[in-house]
């Protein structure tokens, strides 16, 4: 387990700031940390980073026996002891006397036919590599692989503790279980589906193969997760305070409306109060229509980008009632002066209204101020469950 050890230490103290670095870098990845350059670059370097460490101790592995007789994983007994025949025939120092080295390659060729001439002793040399062909040596391997599992289980928890690295730990745990179902597979059910991919390798060295890759596999995971992850609470109340933003925003708007209103005599009043009732408009010619010039100024200045800001300018315009036609266009003209030069365009072009207009937009005016009441009430509602977390 020294070999594990090391590793953590390398990936930890060394690759992981890197990675870090990559990920939140405003060099590699500007003004939005974990940008897909970033997270190209990271894995680039974790890939990098693990083939050197397996090249360096790859480097100085012995051949494994199969590979010695040059044979594939999966031969049979027969085809096994007639690439050791042929091999004899032509590597035996008898007939390479001017070899200095023929007896011990031929060694060799014998140690490696030793191993894997009888199925048993083949077949758990096959799974836990050498030394294995006796009982405690397997045992020993079993060992050493529950022990790995146990620690990478324990370390990948307690480096991914945290919300930000919630989606690190249900890569590394799945990952971690992928590969506890292979040397499963391959161990103990001897299934081995690698072995038309790589048919020179041992299941030992698969296996082993994989363990040193799940390392950086977790350290990459961890840092990539806390660099993409998104606090969904917070944003949730990010969204609802510009929301109660706007919503204020939006009563200011209907309180000046409700102003203005009053201050020409067009307030909603009770149903069926004679006073509710318009002015004489029998004669569309020569009746006032200050609501035309009010609905034209209220839709000019509600598209505008400073709406708050126009309606507190025609709120400053002077106000009263209208006594003849000339009055009542007179102050609806101040009022989109003070309001801008879009809401006087508006309010000219919006004085040809019909009797029957008016009299329908007074009746919506109760409509939409429940409309409002209503719309605060809901989102009174929305906040408070936001804040509670109720339907957490």
């Amino acid at each position: 387990m020294g070999g594990d050890a090391f590793d953590m230490i390398l990936y930890l103290f060394v690759l992981g700031p890197a990675v870090e670095w990559c990920l939140k870098s405003k060099r590699v990845n500007g003004s939005k940390p974990g940008s897909r350059r970033g997270i190209m670059l990271a894995v680039a370097l974790l890939c990098t980073l693990a083939v050197g460490r397996l090249s360096v101790e790859m480097a100085g592995r012995k051949e494994n026996s199969f590979r010695v007789l040059g044979v594939r994983v999966d031969a049979t007994t027969a085809e096994i002891k007639r690439a050791y025949r042929d091999i004899s025939l032509e590597m035996h120092p008898d007939k390479n006397r001017n070899d200095p080295n023929a007896a011990e390659k031929f060694i060799k060729y014998q140690t490696a036919y030793e191993v894997l001439k009888d199925p048993s002793t083949r077949s758990k040399y096959n799974k836990f590599g050498p030394g294995a062909d006796a009982d405690d040596g397997a045992l020993s391997s079993v060992t050493s692989i529950a022990l790995f599992y146990v620690i990478w289980l324990v370390v990948g928890y307690m480096l991914t503790m945290g919300k930000s690295s919630e989606d690190a730990r249900t890569w590394a745990f799945s990952g971690l279980l992928a590969l506890a179902v292979f040397e499963y597979q391959t161990k103990i059910l001897s299934t081995d589906y690698l072995s038309p991919i790589f048919p020179w390798s041992t299941t030992f060295e698969k296996v082993e193969l994989m363990h040193k890759l799940f390392p950086p596999f977790l350290h990459g995971a961890r840092m990539i997760s806390g660099v993409i992850y998104r606090d969904v609470t917070l944003y949730n109340k990010m969204l609802v305070e510009q929301m109660h933003l706007k919503v204020d925003g939006l009563g200011r708007l209907v309180l000046f409306l409700r102003k203005e209103l009053d201050a020409r005599g067009l307030a909603p009043r009770a149903h069926g109060d004679a006073a509710n009732k318009p002015p004489a408009l029998s004669d569309a010619g020569a009746a006032p229509n200050p609501l035309g010039h009010l609905g034209a100024q209220v839709t000019a200045l509600g598209s505008q980008p400073d709406a708050a800001g126009a309606w507190e300018a025609m709120l400053t315009a002077p106000t009263g009632p209208p006594a003849s036609a000339g009055g009542a266009d007179g102050a609806a003209g101040g009022a989109a002066a003070a309001g801008g030069a879009a809401a006087g365009g508006a309010a000219a072009a919006g004085g040809g209204l019909t009797p029957q207009q008016v009299v329908a937009e007074a009746s919506r005016n109760p409509a939409r101020v429940a409309n409002i009441v209503w719309f605060f009430a809901v989102y009174a509602g929305f906040k408070y469950m936001v804040d509670n977390d109720i339907w957490a």
